[in-house]
Parts: structure tokens; C-alpha cells; sequence
């Protein structure tokens, strides 16, 4: 089959809903989204690395290990983010260098190709969890075809474009491949949204945002109950250079609350954006991880989301973005 490459990228903030969007989208018949590829995320990491002279094996090279190491062990991993954010002075968003990264037809070297796919596959191992949230993770590790790339750089025969393509290609199965509109989805990967808007100048972009009450709420359970880094990470997602993607020039802004609460309309107007001939039907694509996001859309969920803080914590929540809520939900009070 023919290699192609994503059409489409989702962009959006941990626990922002980009899953179930991906899902939703995959369940139709045209559409396939990838979901936590971390393609392009591991590429800027490996090129830092090149940049730097490690490696992998230098102290960059060590700490991943050790996060790796620590991840596997849940209490262990909540001591190491707590220990993080003591000497950091609290909770610090890891935001790429973008500078200087290759273009779409920059030869990929050997020394390169070698620092990305061990990157790669570190991003695998230390994200894999057990049962089926991980499943995909397994897969991705031993969809991946070293030996191909290898012989491809030694050929000069691999841009970096055909390598993130070729990978891409790779991690789906054919019947996916099958689909004309193709996406990806990782939520760091908003991180490096105009590199990736730079490779991929013809693709469309949908990003996703959530209201801050839910979203930080999620992120406050997967962050050791520690508020100010789950305010700080929320917030790390509507600055710097993921700021322009929140404007209709750049994507289509779709809002999480329109996805799970008028479900039709929303899907009826990324469906028009995608020019997609037939309608979404609103259920979850079979290949998607419903262990993880359920069986289908739950407003519930939400509500309870909307409903996990005191009330100290909901208004420090509200103060501290409310530049968000000013410019993405004037009308926050209806899901109150």
C-alpha cells in the first residue's frame, strides 16, 4: 500500500477529551485518528538530545530510564512528580525547544534515525500501563520496523517527512490505512504544533479545548492531588505557541462541552470542515480505547467533573483562568 501520512491532527490538552474525540471521528467510515503516537514529540526529543551530544546516554538518557523505572511503581512515581515539584518550586510544564528543528525535506541521519526510535520506544514503555489502556502501546512497539529505516538511511534514501510518514504508516493496520482522511492525535504533541503545522502545511487541525473546572479536576487526580501543577499544566496548553491554534485561522476550535452535550450539531460542523461526504453517527469507533474513555458519551462524567472541588479550590481554580473562561466560555454558568 501506498505510504501516506496524517491529513488531520487533533490537538488539545491532557485530559481535554481528545480521546473520545479520536473515537468518535474513527467510528466513521472515511475517518481513522492514531491515537498517542508521540511520532513528533520524540523526534523533537531525540534532535535536543543529537543537539546536545548525549545521545540517550548521557544524564538526559539516565533520567529517562530512571522515569521509567519509577512510572512502573505507582506510589513511586507519585513521590518522584512530588520531590519534581518541591525543588522546582512547584509543578513545571517540560515545553520543547522548537528552534532549529529540520524541515520536512532534511535528510534523516543514522546517528538521528537511532536517537528517535529509542526515544520512541522509552515513550512506549514509560506511558504503557497494564490491561487494555496499554494494549495499543504494545502494539505500536512491535509495529515498528528498525531494520527498514536503517537500510533506507544507509540507501540516502529517507527525509525526515518520509520517515514520520513511514513510521505513521506503520503503526496502522491496513484496514485503517484503507481510510482517505487519516489523523493523529497526542496531546504533547500541541507542544509542537507549528513544527508540525510546518511538515504538514495542507493538513486540517481541529483543537479541542475544555472548560478548566473539569479539565484541571481530571489533571488534579493524575497529579498527586497537586493543584497549582494541574493549574500550571492545564494552563501550559493555551500558551506560548499552542496560542495561535485556538484561532479559527488556524483550526477549527471545537469545545469538549458542544462535543458531549449537542453531539450532533458539533459533529454535524467538524464532518463540514472535513468534507466528509456521509454524517458521523455519534458512537465510538470499535478500535477505540473505550476501557479508558467508555462505551459511548457520558454527560454524567462531565457533571461529576464540574463538581470534584470545594468551593476555595473551584474559585482558585476560576481566578487563575479566567483569560481562558473570558475567551472560550462567556457562558461557563449553563454547565455550573
Amino acid at each position: 500500500m501506498t505510504m501516506v501520512g496524517p491529513s488531520l491532527f487533533i490537538f488539545g490538552s491532557e485530559r481535554g477529551g481528545t480521546t473520545l474525540l479520536s473515537a468518535l471521528l474513527s467510528a466513521h467510515p472515511q475517518v481513522y485518528v492514531l491515537n498517542d503516537s508521540f511520532l513528533y514529540l520524540a523526534f523533537v526529543e531525540a534532535w535536543a538530545e543529537q543537539e546536545q551530544g548525549s545521545v540517550g546516554r548521557g544524564v538526559g538518557g539516565i533520567a529517562w530510564q530512571l522515569r521509567d523505572l519509577l512510572r512502573r511503581v505507582p506510589i513511586l512515581r507519585a513521590t518522584l512528580v512530588k520531590i519534581r515539584c518541591l525543588v522546582a518550586g512547584g509543578y513545571r510544564p517540560d515545553l520543547p525547544n522548537l528552534l532549529g528543528l529540520p524541515d520536512a525535506g532534511a535528510r534523516v541521519q543514522e546517528a538521528m534515525l537511532r536517537a528517535f526510535l529509542a526515544r520512541l520506544e522509552m515513550r512506549y514503555r514509560m506511558t504503557q500501563s497494564k490491561g487494555e489502556s496499554g494494549d495499543f502501546l504494545r502494539q505500536y512497539r512491535q509495529a515498528l520496523q528498525p531494520d527498514i529505516y536503517l537500510a533506507k538511511v544507509a540507501a540516502g534514501d529517507l527525509s525526515l517527512r518520509a520517515l514520520l510518514d513511514q513510521v505513521y504508516c506503520d503503526l496502522l493496520s491496513e484496514e485503517q490505512q484503507a481510510k482517505p482522511i487519516l489523523g493523529e492525535k497526542t496531546p504533547r504533541h500541541f507542544y509542537c504544533a507549528p513544527w508540525i503545522q510546518h511538515l504538514y502545511p495542507d493538513a486540517k487541525l481541529i483543537t479541542l479545548v475544555r472548560n478548566p473546572l473539569a479539565n484541571v479536576a481530571s489533571l488534579h487526580e493524575r497529579m498527586s492531588r497537586d493543584l497549582p501543577g494541574a493549574i500550571a499544566k492545564y494552563r501550559s496548553y493555551h500558551a506560548g505557541p499552542c496560542t495561535d491554534f485556538y484561532g479559527t485561522a488556524h483550526s477549527l476550535v471545537v469545545r469538549y462541552e458542544d462535543l458531549i452535550y449537542e453531539t450532533e450539531d458539533c459533529l454535524e460542523r467538524i464532518g463540514e470542515y472535513l468534507g466528509l461526504s456521509t454524517e458521523f453517527d455519534g458512537e465510538v469507533g470499535s478500535s477505540s480505547r473505550s476501557g479508558y474513555i467508555g462505551e459511548a458519551i457520558d454527560p454524567d462524567r462531565d457533571r461529576r467533573r464540574m463538581a470534584y472541588f470545594s468551593a476555595a479550590q473551584r474559585q482558585r481554580v476560576l481566578a487563575e483562568c479566567r483569560d481562558i473562561i473570558d475567551r472560550h466560555y462567556p457562558d461557563l454558568e449553563r454547565y455550573l
